[in-house]
């Protein structure tokens, strides 16, 4: 009988907590004649929701030239989109702005069609759908809206806040990458330890692949950086690092998590 109970319990135990699934991304969903904007930050913007969920935002362009901001995210193993945000900038530059505090923003920019004309749009992620809280056309001779963007960071939290939006977006504008040299780091990835150049860390990872930083980040007096982990159990993500001091910032230790 004893036996029995423990092949019992055992398999309770392994029914109750079946390995997670890898987050998955969606894919860009375009209607017809429509196509893809194009811009320096990239059509397809990956953000992650203060509660871990993978969304895409597509800076889509219409046959009429209006431009149109498109959230897709993931029910099951469907992708579903939300068109958020018709905008008279179709043919410029979009920027999606991962704020601190888990909400949104998105900077619309003309080099040339609105030259010098910018739009601000501030936004909220709930139940699976975009809210806009606020919107403000300006230009380059007017300041950014204070609501758009995060209070600057400096050192160590800067360059967390950087990597964070590397890691989601294949390192474009070199955000994640900026912050390594030919300075040795230690990497402690699941409890193993390894150390290496930071350029050769750099290099072993594929772009769309990078492990990915937490929002709230806090910094100590040594240049360590956590930021809020919890909502990134699934994921491949960085759970601390510790830079150089001054105004530029190296990375010389790494705990990375692999996802579960």
């Amino acid at each position: 009988m004893r036996t029995l109970l423990l092949v019992i319990a055992t398999t309770a135990t392994t029914a109750a907590y079946p390995a997670a699934p890898p987050p998955v991304w969606p894919s860009a969903v375009l209607h017809d004649g429509e196509a893809l904007g194009k811009t320096m930050f990239g059509a397809e913007q990956r953000w992650i929701s203060a509660a871990g969920e993978p969304v895409l935002f597509v800076h889509v362009v219409r046959a009429d030239g209006k431009g149109v901001l498109r959230a897709v995210w993931r029910d099951g193993t469907k992708d579903v989109a939300q068109d958020v945000l018709v905008h008279a900038f179709g043919k410029v530059e979009m920027l999606v702005i991962a704020r601190e505090d888990g909400e949104l923003g998105f900077q619309f920019h003309s080099y040339r069609s609105h030259s010098n004309q910018y739009l601000g749009v501030r936004a909220t992620w709930s139940n699976h759908h975009v809210t806009i809280t606020k919107q403000q056309p300006f230009n380059g001779y007017q300041p950014t809206p204070p609501w758009l963007f995060d209070a600057d960071a400096k050192g160590p939290a800067a360059a967390w806040r950087a990597m964070r939006s590397g890691a989601l977006n294949a390192n474009n504008m070199n955000g994640f990458s900026h912050w390594f040299d030919d300075g040795q780091v230690t990497v402690t990835r699941d409890g193993v330890k390894s150390t290496l150049s930071g350029h050769d860390f750099f290099a072993s990872w594929k772009l769309d692949a990078l492990p990915v930083l937490g929002y709230h980040v806090k910094c100590d007096a040594a240049g360590c950086c956590r930021g809020d982990s919890a909502p990134l159990t699934a994921w491949l993500h960085v759970e601390l690092a510790c830079f150089t001091s001054g105004s530029e910032p190296r990375v010389r230790s790494l705990e990375i998590v692999s996802g579960h």
